[in-house]
């Protein structure tokens, strides 16, 4: 089974936090995705924070 992982922030959308200039990685979604593939299942990662526009995403799911 292939699963793709993905968190929804951008922080391109977030003025107070694109001002900070301080991105956090999306801790939970790679733990999240880590532990799903301890159970050896195929996982994928879209990492949203640092993409232009949500859209993004659309090219991965199709390839996915």
């Amino acid at each position: 089974m292939k699963i793709l992982f993905s968190n929804s922030y951008f922080y391109k959308l977030d003025p107070k936090q694109w001002r900070s200039r301080q991105p956090y990685p999306p801790l939970g979604t790679l733990l999240a995705a880590a532990v799903v593939r301890d159970m050896y299942h195929h996982v994928d990662l879209f990492d949203a924070n640092l993409k232009e526009n949500p859209i993004e995403i659309v090219s991965v799911l199709e390839k996915t």
